[in-house]
């Protein structure tokens, strides 16, 4: 990020939230501190891009690979699974 978004970016801390128990052993502490350093403008930033790749992935299902659209969505949602929550 430039010198422009450092000065202009939210502050806005990551949001919290519950993690199922039973994911709960999949997430190191690492993890954790790693979430805790995000702003809500890169978080969404990440968002932005793996929204991008999704629709890289179905595009390319639809019209090179010549899949249904049904297909497609099911083989993007397999591969960008979303686990716990959407930013706003």
């Amino acid at each position: 990020m430039g010198m422009f978004g450092k000065l202009f970016e939210s502050k806005k801390p990551a949001p919290s939230y519950e993690i199922h128990q039973d994911d709960e052993g999949l997430i190191k502490s690492q993890d954790f501190d790693w979430w805790k350093t995000l702003t809500m403008d890169e978080l969404k930033a990440i968002e932005q891009q793996d929204n991008i790749a999704r629709m890289t992935l179905y595009s390319h299902c639809t019209e090179i690979k010549g899949m249904n659209k049904e297909d497609a969505l099911n083989k993007v949602k397999r591969s960008f699974p979303i686990y716990y929550l959407t930013l706003t």
